[in-house]
């Protein structure tokens, strides 16, 4: 009890006040919001490899856990690759999510980077970057 009457007291007379708004309780009319859900990545991997043309095959990979049981079409996974083109993720196993991209732009010698992002229907995000 004294230790949060020293704080309020520190913080008045030094002139800086912080406010802390409660946490809001679940509004039971809202059905996204009655339960606490969360998204998140669990790990990321990226490989490459150039094939007979001389092109690089990327292979992208995420996994993908959530505190809630989900289908693959509640989920959207992608990944922007050079901080610009984006490309859709497409799900293995349920927490599996990958893609193979071949291309002759993003290069395996050349540094790359690769932003994964991972949103459900609910409003839950997350994202990982991994640089090449």
């Amino acid at each position: 009890m004294y230790k949060h009457l020293w704080i309020v007291v520190f913080l008045a007379l030094s002139g800086c006040w912080a406010y802390v708004e409660p946490r809001s309780t679940p509004d039971s009319s809202d059905p996204s919001s009655v339960y606490l859900e969360e998204l998140w990545i669990w790990d990321a991997w990226v490989s490459c490899e150039y094939d007979w043309w001389d092109a690089s095959v990327w292979w992208l990979e995420v996994d993908i856990e959530a505190s809630y049981d989900y289908y693959a079409d509640e989920i959207n996974a992608g990944v922007y690759v050079g901080g610009w083109d984006y490309y859709t993720l497409h799900s293995t196993d349920g927490t599996r999510w990958e893609m193979v991209l071949e291309s002759y732009y993003y290069d395996c010698n050349d540094a790359n980077v690769f932003d994964f992002v991972v949103s459900d229907e609910y409003g839950n995000f997350d994202e990982a970057t991994i640089w090449w």
